[in-house]
């Protein structure tokens, strides 16, 4: 137990232990529906909505209403539901599919638009660039296929492949995929911490389930599309950064059984309470929904998706931040000169990892109190973070040299971080720099992470006002130098796709 007392955390260890216990059951792991497991995208579903509202006190929330008068909409008639387990939910077509996917493409590249940069006039994946680069040394094009993204500015060719948007298809799936009606009755019947699992997060029973089934709905249409894709043309691999997505976990299921690699490029903090990759039982030739390997950051993450699967397999390539930057070289040695003129070495240099779009105003308020700050905001909250204070106010907290900067070249130069939870709370301890997180959550990262931490996180939860702003100071005040980089033995892309079983 972590050594502040934090009673929202408390709560939701303990639920985690009553979802372990029952995903342990045989019921549990033989739970499908078509097919293909359902119980990784309910786990999933609850899981990050118990995270978010832990954050929040636990306080109710309407958001997933919308899904349950959604389901109804589109349920199926109950006088159906016999002939619906033997025949498609509905008329399946690939249509919608990008054009590209039909072009036989050895490797694909699945993602999202906001992990996109400019590199020499180029719009380039942070995520897969190096992946590409690395298949394209080794004589192979990959077809890049990205949601979240305006087709017309994503480049139709580059150097590495095609790329193609995925927004279509993932509407036309949204408007016709039939919807099940299976989560709540099978939570009410065997999972006897329901109720008590359910209230934490935030919403209610019927809401949240409602939502699952969506999903659940989407993903059985998607799986049908793919299958009849595969029958024609297939890749030897399948990569992707977003699995956990109905289409993510479709693509998972379809190449399971056509022997196609799926390997997930890791985006982000995992961890036994992540919801995604930790289970307490397994189905004996592994969830068939979920990837087969996995390119980590770091040896833990290999560890937590290892676990219990002897099948998977797994390769330390470092946060791919990281790999990103060794393609930035001029950018990084311009906003290292910018960053040597912004800040005032008389004081630690902190980096403010935003996460929601008030934490702007903390910054702020911290400047205004003298810490010497940057502030970086999240990819998909900037616009709307900074609609919040003056032209002036975000010069001052260097956003614009924060968020054009290369995080790796931010960490370099900076004393420490603050954060809510954050993927940088990982990123920045490899780097040997003192972190300070004001989320629940970050406190879990010191058991998940106990080796790459290093006694370089502090947790200070459930913070508001003046509070935080002075609890802030003062470990800012309290910053040790930096520690050494963590020295953890990485794999060059080449080499770690050897060691997944991916063939080149």
């Amino acid at each position: 137990m972590p050594s502040n007392s934090d009673p929202n955390l408390e709560a939701f260890i303990e639920a985690m232990s009553k979802i372990e216990k029952f995903e342990s059951q045989d019921i549990v792991t033989n739970w499908r529906h078509r097919g293909f497991h359902i119980w990784p995208i309910v786990k999933y579903v609850i899981v990050k909505q118990m995270i978010f509202a832990m954050n929040r006190n636990f306080a109710p929330s309407d958001r997933f209403k919308r899904y349950q008068n959604f389901s109804k909409r589109l349920r199926l008639n109950r006088n159906l539901l016999g002939s619906y387990k033997k025949q498609p939910v509905c008329s399946v077509s690939v249509d919608a599919l990008p054009i590209e996917l039909s072009q036989n493409h050895d490797y694909w590249c699945f993602g999202s638009g906001s992990g996109f940069y400019n590199l020499n006039e180029e719009k380039v994946s942070q995520h897969h660039h190096a992946l590409r680069v690395a298949l394209m040394e080794k004589g192979h094009l990959t077809l890049g296929l990205y949601s979240g993204f305006d087709p017309e500015t994503l480049p139709a060719q580059s150097d590495y492949g095609p790329n193609a948007s995925l927004d279509s298809f993932i509407k036309s799936v949204t408007k016709t995929a039939r919807v099940p009606k299976l989560t709540q009755s099978f939570l009410r019947k065997h999972f006897e911490s329901l109720e008590t699992v359910i209230a934490l997060t935030g919403h209610q029973e019927a809401e949240i389930c409602a939502y699952a089934d969506v999903i659940v709905g989407r993903l059985d249409y998607t799986i049908s599309c793919f299958s009849k894709l595969f029958q024609t043309t297939q890749p030897k691999a399948i990569f992707t950064s977003n699995f956990a997505s109905f289409y993510g976990w479709a693509l998972a299921h379809v190449s399971k059984q056509y022997g196609i690699r799926y390997v997930d490029i890791q985006h982000g903090l995992e961890g036994r309470f992540n919801g995604s990759y930790y289970f307490g039982g397994t189905p004996k030739q592994d969830w068939s929904v979920l990837p087969t390997a996995h390119l980590c950051w770091s040896e833990s993450d290999v560890e937590t998706f290892t676990h219990q699967h002897p099948e998977r397999r797994a390769a330390v390539v470092g946060p791919t931040w990281d790999q990103f930057a060794k393609f930035m070289p001029k950018l990084i040695e311009s906003t290292g000169k910018a960053l040597s003129a912004h800040q005032d070495r008389a004081r630690p240099l902190v980096l403010f990892a935003g996460q929601q779009v008030d934490d702007i105003l903390v910054a702020k308020q911290l400047n205004d109190a003298g810490l010497n700050i940057l502030f970086r905001s999240h990819p998909l909250r900037k616009e709307e973070t900074e609609l919040l204070v003056d032209s002036s106010e975000l010069e001052a907290l260097g956003c614009e040299l924060a968020f054009e900067t290369p995080l790796p070249t931010l960490l370099e130069e900076v004393d420490g971080v603050v954060t809510g939870y954050s993927a940088v709370i990982l990123e920045a301890c490899l780097k040997g720099v003192s972190v300070l997180a004001t989320g629940s959550y970050a406190s879990l990262l010191e058991q998940d992470y106990a080796r790459e931490i290093n006694g370089l996180l502090t947790v200070r939860s459930r913070l508001e006002g003046d509070g935080m702003i002075s609890e802030i100071l003062a470990w800012s005040h309290a910053i040790d130098c930096k520690k050494p980089h963590y020295a953890q033995s990485t794999s060059s892309y080449a080499d770690a796709l050897s060691a997944v079983d991916v063939a080149l």
